[in-house]
């Protein structure tokens, strides 16, 4: 097998008590660095996520996963750039999600959202920061 085509199948995640910086990495005056980059990416078809009380950038997650998000915080450091998605460009919608307790900063793209409960969404729609992703 040629290993530079291999890729490992991710069965399940957990992430619990963390934190993936908002745009990569911080400035001193608090800003990110890539403000649209993601944290999270998740490549692996199948693959089972759960995040539970955390902070996180933006997640990109293929179409084929599972994504559960508790009492955490999602923030794509602007309300205009995009929270969640698919892995494969910024118009793909992301793995069917459910998320409880948290509050997303930033517009979601969710095949399926299969729940959101006691869940704020804060995200607007600028076409022309939409173009420019």
């Amino acid at each position: 097998m040629d290993e530079s085509k291999s890729t490992g199948n991710l069965g399940r995640l957990e992430l619990r008590h963390c934190t993936l910086v908002p745009g990569r990495s911080l400035l001193d005056d608090g800003k990110p660095v890539k403000p649209k980059s993601s944290s999270l990416i998740i490549k692996s078809p199948e693959a089972r996520v759960e995040i539970d009380h955390c902070i996180l950038g933006a997640i990109h997650a293929t179409v084929d996963a599972e994504i559960k998000i508790s009492d955490s915080i999602v923030d794509a450091t602007d309300q205009t750039n995009i929270a969640y998605r698919g892995t494969s460009s910024t118009t793909d919608f992301g793995a069917p999600l459910q998320i409880t307790n948290s509050t997303v900063i930033g517009q979601v793209r969710t095949s399926i959202l299969r729940l959101a409960s006691n869940t704020i969404f804060l995200a607007s729609f600028d076409s022309q920061a939409d173009k420019q992703s």
